[in-house]
């Protein structure tokens, strides 16, 4: 079942606030890159609020979802579902976790 409320006015107001906030000062590579984890970046192509054209620290991967905003577990759930499959699959292969 899909939490709508997690699509609403109210979050889009957190994300146009908070998060623009955040990447005037850093952008998304820098926070992601920070992590020190794996990664993976699945972005949308129709996506105009985060910009990862020319993201160099963010991380293993990223992933650009034709025909998607920001919404991919939504709007591309077995695309979205087949990309994060791989990724852990991959990084547990190489910290050689069999499970």
């Amino acid at each position: 079942m899909l939490d709508h409320r997690a699509m609403g006015p109210a979050i889009h107001r957190v994300v146009l606030t908070e998060h623009g906030a955040r990447l005037a000062v850093a952008p998304l590579d820098a926070h992601v890159g920070g992590l020190g984890l794996p990664s993976l970046v699945l972005h949308g192509d129709r996506d105009r609020m985060y910009d990862v054209t020319g993201c160099t620290a963010v991380g293993d991967k990223i992933e650009i979802i034709c025909g998607t905003v920001r919404s991919l577990n939504v709007e591309r759930l077995v695309e979205f579902a087949r990309l994060l499959g791989a990724f852990i699959a991959e990084w547990k292969g190489r910290m050689g976790v069999r499970r």
